[in-house]
């Protein structure tokens, strides 16, 4: 198990950093307004205590101390509904599973192995010069980071988890990617962005939201940075690679077509991050109206994006709220 420090950014990869992925990630509450309640009770006193503990504890004593956890909000916040008893029941199983503890520290080795070479590698000196350029360009304050395997599926190489308050990135899946040493840096960097815009902009359920826009940013700015960091190590052979590894990503990427577009109307690739920066300092009434078109429009022209919408692009569309 290691702490890898990539720019300002820890990437923790240990038993228990992928343990707290198992457990904390994915679940979704349906049920009465008081099992709702008793739900969300527990999520806010549990959860914040397992992101508290130390990535370095040994997988037992983690899995052991967070059972002991579970049991006494239960039994100190009187909860009782049939929802929280059988998400805490589930949450224990998860960690009381010696199939789950084997696996997590059987991920923890390999990854561990993978990315010590990574952070050897050209790919590492680009990942570190990278993940410094985003913070350069105002892309902060960075979060911390988990390795993260069989959290979320075959196909999601990583997310921003706000209820762990750190950017999970999926170990499994990337290493099996053909551009596995620039798609962990990229997936890295893109959800380091998600966050921070979700951090900058606050919890608001009544805003609406431009999740294309969002992920255009992400998109955009954390390419940009592998682009410009692997041209500063003027290797022409790993520019070229960078280069092409790159444009397959963006192509399979679901906005991706949408960011080729965006580059080719104004040739520049930090458009959209700047566009963020000034609904950052909007008056909450405006930030809060952001996604309506007489908000956004006006902050795209003024940064340099000449669009109207809806905006057509490679027969499909992105639009904004009337």
């Amino acid at each position: 198990m290691a702490r890898f420090d990539i720019g300002s950014i820890s990437l923790w990869v240990s038993p228990v950093s992928i343990m707290k992925c198992f457990v904390g990630i994915g679940w979704v509450a349906t049920g009465s307004e008081a099992e709702i309640r008793e739900y969300s009770i527990f999520c806010d006193e549990f959860l914040p205590f397992l992101i508290s503990q130390d990535n370095e504890l040994p997988i037992d004593d983690f899995c052991k101390i967070s059972i002991r956890k579970i049991d006494e909000i239960m039994e100190n916040r009187h909860l009782e509904s049939n929802l929280v008893t059988r998400f805490s029941q589930r949450l224990k199983n998860t960690l009381k599973n010696q199939k789950n503890r084997e696996n997590a520290c059987l991920y923890a080795f390999r990854y561990t192995i993978w990315l010590t070479a990574w952070m050897n590698s050209p790919f590492g000196k680009i990942g570190n010069q990278a993940a410094q350029q985003i913070e350069k360009w105002g892309v902060q304050p960075l979060y911390e980071a988990l390795g993260a395997a069989a959290s979320f599926g075959n196909a999601v190489f990583g997310k921003f988890v706000p209820s762990l308050q750190a950017v999970c990135v999926q170990l499994d899946v990337i290493y099996q990617n053909e551009c596995s040493e620039l798609q962990f840096i990229e997936t890295l960097l893109h959800e380091e962005i998600h966050a921070v815009i979700h951090a900058r902009m606050g919890e608001d359920e009544t805003r609406y939201e431009l999740a294309w826009l969002n992920e255009l940013a992400a998109v955009l700015t954390s390419q940009f940075a592998i682009e410009s960091a692997a041209r500063e190590l003027q290797d022409g052979k790993i520019s070229e690679q960078v280069e092409r590894c790159l444009n397959r990503m963006r192509s399979r990427q679901q906005y991706g077509t949408l960011a080729d577009a965006v580059l080719r109307g104004t040739e520049n690739h930090l458009i959209v991050w700047r566009a963020w920066e000034r609904i950052f300092d909007l008056p909450q009434e405006k930030k809060r109206n952001y996604a309506r078109n007489s908000v956004i429009t006006p902050i795209l022209h003024e940064v340099g994006w000449n669009v109207e919408f809806p905006y057509m692009y490679d027969n499909k569309y992105v639009t904004v709220y009337v």
